[in-house]
């Protein structure tokens, strides 16, 4: 608890004492004050998910996925590296993921189909391929040094 919560319970207590509260009183009013406070608790983690969770699975699962062939004739799914949305996906995946709050099954297949769109560069010293291999492969090191409890 913060130290406003603490200084309310401390008041609280005070208050029942020195008035002589029914307990019944005592106790709804300390109900409401624990539902008010675990409601906020909620609300914040739900906004740390949709933050750190939600909003970057939307975003990656709304990138374009393309289908082709290596040079065995295997099938891949990848996506297009040279394209500047893949670029800025994974840049703002890097800087919100919450390992501990994502998937590692689903983050390393979309990161199987990031790195097979290098299949398909032609110009690896492109800054803009660069910068995308880095944060793809940041992305991958944080899910592969995750560990599962």
């Amino acid at each position: 608890m913060n130290n406003y919560n603490s200084n309310f319970l401390f008041q609280f207590f005070l208050i029942t004492r020195k008035f002589n509260l029914p307990s019944d009183l005592q106790f709804y009013i300390f109900n409401h004050f624990i539902n008010a406070s675990a409601q906020f608790i909620i609300h914040n983690w739900y906004n740390f998910i949709s933050i750190h969770n939600t909003n970057l699975c939307y975003l990656v699962n709304k990138l374009n996925i393309i289908q082709g062939h290596d040079f065995t004739g295997s099938t891949l799914h990848y996506y297009d590296i040279n394209d500047k949305t893949v670029q800025t996906t994974f840049k703002i995946c890097f800087n919100y993921i919450k390992p501990k709050i994502s998937s590692k099954s689903w983050w390393i297949q979309i990161i199987e189909y990031a790195y097979n769109g290098f299949y398909f560069i032609d110009n690896y010293n492109d800054l803009n391929i660069k910068n995308t291999f880095f944060y793809i492969s940041n992305i991958h090191y944080l899910f592969k040094t995750k560990r599962i409890i």
